[in-house]
């Protein structure tokens, strides 16, 4: 299976990819037909995280 590890507004390290693939793997075996996988890792800001930072 051909998988395409893309990040966006982050950069995708080599442990999150390993654990990407493993999981995969693992998908692989349910989907036997499938024959490409496009993963996105995507970092978001937790709003409720920003507004107690700035009310300290």
């Amino acid at each position: 299976m051909d998988i395409a590890i893309v990040g966006r507004h982050t950069k995708v390290s080599e442990d999150v990819r390993e654990k990407i693939f493993e999981k995969m793997d693992k998908i692989s075996g349910l989907a036997t037909r499938a024959t490409r996988a496009e993963v996105t890792v995507v970092h978001e800001r937790n709003p409720k995280a920003l507004r107690r930072s700035r009310a300290r």
